[in-house]
């Protein structure tokens, strides 16, 4: 199975500080920020899978979250950027439903990564960070952002369509 996520984020935690490092278009920029989240466990269990699970809430950014976490894998880690629970979190869900990560496997792997170069992203402030990075995702000098190569190929053969079916308005019109 290919590891994938849905963020263009690569996130590293270090001195429980995280620092994001993201490339955007042709823009490399960086924020740090405290991993501080201040988590509630609580008394509701159940079983995923094979494991235990125990329930904790936090409020983080700008959410309210319940995860599902594991004290039978001692690693305080979760998705994106939640940690800090004594154990592993299998499942994690905001109060809305709009977000929701599972763990789908799990197993003992010795992977090495090699980590961004700190010096070739620009260092900025979170809110700085986030300012830039909608500037130029919404740039409004008649650039096209595409998630992918079909979608261009759609938006282009869409554009050509219409343009013949114009052309051929004004030639028999």
């Amino acid at each position: 199975m290919k590891n994938s996520t849905m963020f263009a984020e690569i996130i590293c935690l270090k001195n429980k500080n995280f620092t994001v490092y993201e490339k955007i278009i042709d823009f490399r920029y960086s924020y740090s920020e405290p991993a501080n989240l201040k988590w509630e466990i609580l008394k509701e269990t159940k079983q995923i899978g094979q494991y235990k699970a125990r329930q904790a809430k936090c409020k983080a950014y700008g959410r309210q979250w319940f995860a599902w976490f594991t004290s039978e894998i001692p690693l305080n880690y979760g998705p994106y950027k939640f940690s800090g629970l004594p154990g592993l979190i299998l499942e994690l869900h905001d109060s809305q439903n709009q977000f929701s990560f599972s763990l789908q496997d799990f197993q003992k792997k010795v992977i090495r990564r090699k980590l961004p170069n700190s010096k070739d992203y620009q260092q900025l402030d979170k809110e700085k960070f986030y300012k830039r990075r909608f500037r130029i995702l919404t740039a409004d000098d008649g650039s096209m952002l595409f998630n992918n190569a079909d979608e261009r190929k759609k938006w282009f053969d869409n554009i050509f369509k219409t343009n013949s079916v114009l052309n051929n308005k004004k030639k028999n019109g």
